[in-house]
């Protein structure tokens, strides 16, 4: 028999890092649009790169789905032009 409190367990979060600050999401999966987006950066300007055992795994579709795992560092870095003066 189940308790009402273990049917509606809240989902466990993971920690994922985003250019060294951190982020507590529950969704398993999410697209670099929405993980840019959830960092504060824009889409369009900004490439998301996966940094794993000191490689980079840059993302060129924002609307693929990555399989996200605790402690996993993401890094955003600005692609737009830059205005001169």
């Amino acid at each position: 028999m189940t308790t009402q409190k273990e049917q509606h367990k809240p989902e466990h979060s993971l920690n994922i890092f985003i250019n060294q600050k951190k982020f507590d999401v529950t969704p398993t999966s999410m697209t670099p649009r929405q993980l840019l987006e959830l960092a504060g950066e824009q889409p369009a300007q900004t490439k998301l790169s996966l940094k794993d055992q000191g490689q980079l795994h840059a993302y060129d579709n924002l609307d693929e789905n990555i399989a996200l795992r605790n402690g996993m560092h993401f890094i955003a870095t600005y692609i737009g032009s830059t205005p001169v003066s």
